[in-house]
């Protein structure tokens, strides 16, 4: 005989009432692993766009400007850096190093570049004075870029012993037409772009636990790539 005093046995909850039970503890479990996870989830999309898509392309600046590929490797780029006192006296070898670094990435991307002790001769002939004229008329070359070193810094404003590079360079290119030994041979400017290097562009370093050598280097090599990525084009995975 059944008890009528005895409370009923609870039912399960009913298949809706379950799942919004479910549905709420998902969104807190989600909610609270949301900051760890976000991060994750924005490197999941944008690996998966790369993969369907391809990593995004930035053209070089002067292509956009010129309509002319300096990467298929048929003109001859010559390439003359110039620097103020001021920032020889903070890195003596800052010339040399920008252009080997400008060299080097010119190089790499397919690039044809001029003999650098060629170039060095002519500017040496000149007093070290920059004579595209001089240098189209002398070499065989089709671009000459030059390079003129604004400002330079390797210390933060007021920042104490940290370091933080900054430099402000006025990039230009001339086209040279006419062939070479011709009376009508000269130059063209063809492009003009100021450059700005930050290193590292988000906080600056200690000094002290930093060698000074290893941080210069970054330094003058970042300089060159932001420089030389003006004449070929970069895919976003080069911009980090």
């Amino acid at each position: 005989m059944t008890n009528l005093l005895s409370p009923p046995t609870p039912r399960p909850a009913s298949g809706p009432r379950r799942l919004g039970f479910a549905w709420r503890c998902l969104g807190t479990v989600l909610l609270a692993t949301a900051p760890l996870t976000l991060t994750g989830c924005i490197n999941a999309v944008a690996m998966t766009y790369k993969v369907l898509k391809g990593d995004p392309v930035t053209p070089a600046a002067y292509k956009v400007r010129n309509g002319v590929e300096l990467t298929d490797g048929k003109q001859i780029v010559a390439v003359v850096v110039d620097a103020p006192y001021s920032a020889l006296n903070i890195h003596d070898s800052l010339v040399v190093d920008l252009q080997d670094e400008m060299l080097r990435r010119f190089r790499l991307e397919g690039i044809a570049t001029a003999d650098v002790d060629e170039v060095s001769r002519q500017l040496e002939d000149r007093g070290g004075q920059f004579d595209p004229t001089a240098i189209a008329q002398n070499m065989d070359v089709d671009l000459i870029v030059h390079v003129q070193v604004e400002r330079f810094s390797d210390t933060e404003p007021g920042g104490g012993n940290f370091y933080r590079g900054r430099a402000e360079s006025m990039v230009r290119a001339f086209e040279v037409r006419g062939e070479r030994g011709s009376s009508d041979r000269h130059v063209v400017e063809t492009f003009q772009q100021d450059v700005l290097t930050l290193h590292p562009e988000t906080y600056p370093l200690p000094a002290d636990q930093t060698p000074r050598r290893v941080f210069m280097q970054k330094f003058v090599n970042r300089m060159g790539g932001d420089i030389a990525q003006q004449f070929y084009d970069v895919t976003t995975s080069q911009l980090f």
